[in-house]
């Protein structure tokens, strides 16, 4: 399967620990794996903590423009997975993740108590993305 995957598109990342294990635990291995060690807001065991390759402070309800330059330079990196641990929480940075991301990407975060929401990259959903990234921004100026 992992295989059939990787065919089909550029690149793979996920946002979130649980998604992020689900998919490497089913063989699929992510491109860029964003996690903050965190469930529910509930801290991982220790057994569960990988080693991470980079990691970014990033307060909750935030994306600091931080992000921006370390997402960018990480869709260049060529060794996969590359694993983004961030202090904080990881929840906001699919929209990065999905605004950086080349066309033919996918993105794939939880929805607790959902399921997983599978972000297909292409020019519109990067559009929708600016656009709650602009509505964001008008949010904060008031």
């Amino acid at each position: 399967m992992a295989n059939q995957v990787r065919l089909l598109t550029k690149k793979i990342v996920t946002v979130g620990d649980v998604v992020s294990s689900t998919l490497l635990e089913a063989g699929v291995i992510p491109d860029i794996i964003i996690i903050d060690f965190k469930t529910k807001r509930r801290a991982l065991s220790p057994s569960q903590v990988v080693k991470c390759d980079y990691s970014i402070a990033n307060p909750a309800g935030v994306i600091k423009k931080e992000i921006w330059p370390l997402l960018t330079s990480l869709f260049q990196k060529e060794k996969i997975p590359i694993r983004l641990y961030v202090d904080g929480e990881e929840d906001l940075l699919a929209i990065p993740a999905t605004m950086l991301a080349p066309n033919g990407s996918i993105v794939l975060y939880g929805q607790p108590d959902q399921g997983v929401v599978v972000i297909y990259v292409n020019k519109d959903t990067k559009k929708r993305f600016q656009d709650i990234i602009e509505a964001m921004e008008k949010l904060n100026q008031t």
